[in-house]
């Protein structure tokens, strides 16, 4: 998407060119605002897998790994593009980051409520996901 141009982008979305411009000034902010909904979904789904899991820790685990991987597969183009080219974007990082720390703090609840016995919820949180 970074090679293309407005006009490509219209004709993908099935929209005229003005359209695209009425809400967009620039690629560069239609960029910015698709990685800002691409990070708040991946947030969105990490949260859902959370509240699925309750208390249940181990599958709780499970379920967020899954959730994450699923939708790394489901966006695999646009991540390619909207992620890593060139260098990954502060919002799809600053994400990444939130996703790891509630992932830190279901290990700590997991820990607390003696379905896990870890040293360092931080450490095992990074050996199972790091983003």
């Amino acid at each position: 998407m970074t090679h293309a141009t407005i006009e490509e982008i219209a004709v993908a979305a099935g929209v005229a060119k003005g359209t695209v411009y009425l809400y967009f000034e620039s690629k560069d902010d239609l960029l910015a605002a698709i990685r800002e909904e691409h990070a708040a979904e991946m947030l969105r789904r990490a949260d859902h897998a959370f509240a699925a899991a309750g208390e249940d820790f181990e599958g709780g685990i499970d379920a967020l790994l899954q959730a994450i991987v699923d939708f790394q597969i489901e966006h695999a183009q646009l991540q390619d593009v909207i992620c890593y080219a060139g260098h990954p974007s502060e919002v799809i990082v600053a994400s990444e980051r939130e996703v790891f720390r509630r992932f830190v703090e279901f290990v700590e609840r997991g820990t607390e409520a003696g379905a896990f016995e870890v040293a360092d919820a931080e450490a095992t949180a990074a050996l199972l996901y790091h983003p």
